[in-house]
């Protein structure tokens, strides 16, 4: 089974770029572009590891990770 990770970046080409590398490699890739959104994911499923942006607007990854 793959490896489930989750990209929280505000920026969407830092996000693409994580992407691509990440599913070459074979992970199973998802994306939020906010802290909030990155709740949602969490609630909505299960990830082996999340991959944060530590400054983002309104929520930051710190925080997110609290």
């Amino acid at each position: 089974m793959n490896k489930r990770i989750l990209i929280v970046e505000d920026e969407r080409n830092v996000r693409l770029t994580y992407r691509a590398a990440l599913e070459t490699e074979g992970f199973d890739v998802t994306e939020a572009d906010c802290g909030a959104a990155a709740v949602e994911k969490f609630a909505q499923a299960n990830f082996d590891v999340a991959v944060l942006d530590l400054r983002m607007p309104e929520m930051d990854g710190l925080e997110l990770l609290e």
